[in-house]
Parts: C-alpha cells; sequence; structure tokens
C-alpha cells in the first residue's frame, strides 16, 4: 500500500490548483461578487491544499529524517514564494508609479507598499474593504499563509516531534480557536489540510478512505457544488466557507488515497500544465485584466476570460523558467546542507536519551 507521505508527483493535485485559478479568475473578472463568492472558494481550494502538501512533505522528511530540519523547510520555502512575488511587486511600482499607468491606483499602491514589502499584505486588503481600488491585492492570501509556516513547523514538528499523538488534536484547537475571528478564519482551512494529511498515514482511517474513494469522491463533488450555490453563502459566507473548506479537505483525502473517475480527469496533461504555472497565473492576472480593458478594451466576459487566462498564462510559463524554477532548485540544493546537519544532530540527541 503506498502512503501519502512519499514524494510521488500527483498532477491531479495540480489539476485542482487549475480548477482555483480558474474560478479566482472568473471572480476577478466580473470586478464584483455576483452570487457565490467563487473567488473566495478558490482561495479556499489552495489553503486546503497547500496545509495538505506542506505537512505531507514535512512528514515524509521527518520519516526519513529522523526530524524536519527548519533552516531547510524556511529556505525552500523563502525560494519558493519571495523571488516571483517581488518580481512582480516590483512590475507593479515600475508600471504604476514609475510609467503612471492606472493613475488611479497610484496612491492606494504607495500607501500599501510599506505592506506589500514586509509580507503584510492581508492589513491593506482588509483595510481597503477586501480590495477596491487597491493594486495587488490578490497577495493577501500569501501573507496568510507564510504567517502560518512561521508557526506550524514550530508547533507540528518541533514543540510536537516527540508527542505526535498530539499533533491531531493540538491542530482540531487551533481551528476550533481560529474559526471565531474574520481576521483569523482563513488559517482554518490551512489547518484542516494539515489535518488531513497527519490523519491519513492512519491504517485504519486510509483503508476505510481508499475503499470508498469512488463513491466517496461523486458524494463530495455534488456537496461542493451545493455549497457553491446554498442559501448560507449569501448569509454568512464566511462560516459557509469554513463549510466548504471541511467537505474539500474530504475529498481530497479520496482523490488522493484510492482511484477514482475524478482523479483521472483533474490528472489530464492541460489541467496539470495550468496547475503547475498557477503560481505566476495568481500572482499576475489582475495585472494583466487590468492591461486588457485599459489598452486592448476588451469587456466582454467570456473573451476577457479567455484573453486573461491565456495573457496570464504566457506570462507565468515564462517566468517559471526564468525565474521560479532556477531559483526552486537553488533553494533545494542549499537545503539540503542543512537537512543532513540537522538530522545527524538529532539522531545524536535521540541515541543519548
Amino acid at each position: 500500500m503506498s502512503d501519502v507521505r512519499q514524494k510521488k508527483y500527483r498532477p491531479e493535485l495540480d489539476g485542482i490548483r487549475a480548477l482555483a485559478i480558474l474560478l479566482v479568475l472568473i471572480a476577478h473578472i466580473r470586478s464584483v461578487e455576483i452570487g457565490p463568492p467563487i473567488g473566495y472558494l478558490g482561495v479556499t481550494i489552495f489553503f486546503v491544499l497547500s496545509g495538505y502538501l506542506i505537512t505531507s512533505i514535512s512528514l515524509a522528511e521527518e520519516a526519513n529524517k529522523g526530524a524536519l530540519s527548519l533552516a531547510g523547510f524556511y529556505i525552500r520555502r523563502t525560494f519558493r514564494i519571495f523571488p516571483l512575488y517581488y518580481f512582480v511587486l516590483g512590475t507593479y511600482c515600475f508600471l504604476i508609479l514609475g510609467l503612471n499607468l492606472f493613475p488611479e491606483k497610484h496612491l492606494p499602491l504607495k500607501e500599501a507598499l510599506p505592506f506589500y514589502l514586509t509580507y503584510l499584505q492581508e492589513i491593506p486588503f482588509f483595510r481597503a474593504a477586501q480590495g477596491g481600488s487597491l493594486p495587488f491585492y490578490q497577495s493577501w492570501s500569501l501573507g496568510i499563509e507564510e504567517k502560518f509556516y512561521l508557526i506550524w513547523p514550530l508547533v507540528c514538528f518541533v514543540a510536537l516531534r516527540r508527542r505526535s499523538a498530539w499533533r491531531i488534536p493540538t491542530g482540531f484547537l487551533l481551528a476550533i480557536a481560529c474559526s471565531f475571528n474574520r481576521y483569523t478564519r482563513p488559517y482554518v482551512s490551512i489547518l484542516l489540510g494539515c489535518l488531513l494529511a497527519l490523519s491519513l498515514p492512519s491504517g485504519s482511517v486510509r483503508k476505510t478512505v481508499e475503499r470508498n474513494a469512488a463513491s466517496g469522491t461523486w458524494i463530495l463533488t455534488t456537496l461542493l457544488f451545493s455549497l457553491c450555490f446554498a442559501p448560507a453563502v449569501f448569509w454568512r459566507w464566511d462560516l459557509a466557507l469554513n463549510l466548504f473548506a471541511v467537505v474539500f479537505a474530504f475529498f481530497l483525502g479520496f482523490l488522493v488515497t484510492g482511484e477514482s473517475y475524478f482523479k483521472k480527469v483533474l490528472g489530464t496533461p492541460l489541467l496539470a500544465f495550468v496547475g503547475k504555472m498557477s503560481y505566476g497565473v495568481y500572482l499576475v492576472h489582475l495585472l494583466c485584466i487590468g492591461l486588457l480593458r485599459s489598452k486592448a478594451h476588451i469587456h466582454n466576459t467570456w473573451f476577457m476570460l479567455f484573453a486573461a487566462l491565456g495573457l496570464s498564462l504566457a506570462v507565468a510559463v515564462v517566468l517559471h523558467y526564468l525565474l521560479e524554477q532556477p531559483f526552486i532548485r537553488w533553494g533545494r540544493r542549499l537545503s539540503k546542507g542543512f537537512i543532513n546537519s540537522e538530522s545527524a544532530i538529532v539522531a545524536a540527541i535521540d541515541s543519548r536519551s
């Protein structure tokens, strides 16, 4: 039986990323949320998936090396996220502050820039009533994620390294605590992904999920679509997003554990390719939409969707190969030395205790 903690490429996960970025793209093309907040549904999917993947990879390293290297973890995250983020932020500054494109966004960007530079993007986002005229506002979710990953490895893989049985209860308590405040609710989605990764290695849980993967994915997909249009989304969409995150976490568990129709569909090469480029698309798509509207004067929603996706994807591909991938490889090489040295230290400590 395969273990979810193995380092194995899963194209269906990139397929999920592709669907999530499409939801975000459609929401931002419409400018305002008409109906279900599909942009937030897309971000919620990214959060759950991120929590699952980061925790799974960390569990694999712990199983193979004896402990998670904090230095290696932070180096990989830094080289994965920061180079592309700051490059796109610099592009925004050059176009808006330097060339004076989108003059209405000059002052909002100038005021938000100290927060963007220090990776506190969610502060101007929430202050601006979640977007508005604020440029680069989609980066709020990156600020949420990276703050979480400053703390989660310390809690899960350092403080609870010798008390692994406490990890799931601790994750549940943190999720409950975060659910009471609108500013901390996004962390609930990430924690649900983390809890999924911590639960699946259990033999009994995994066997049950694996046996019911085919039927479970169909049932949970139906529930996910129902939640997209449920009245609760309109009444208290913030709480409904947490419910959506719970259902999606279960769906993800069935998807990665057993065989199903959805695994094949989501793993198709086109969806997987778009998913691989999703980080770059996420960073540049608002800028591409703005340029298409102001310079190409495209306003038809469907035409804009294809044009924005095509332009964003083209830019993301270039950035992926010229900037993103080289820095990722560099970060992995740098982290290996820290992983090996920290593993030796942990092994020496464990042998004495």
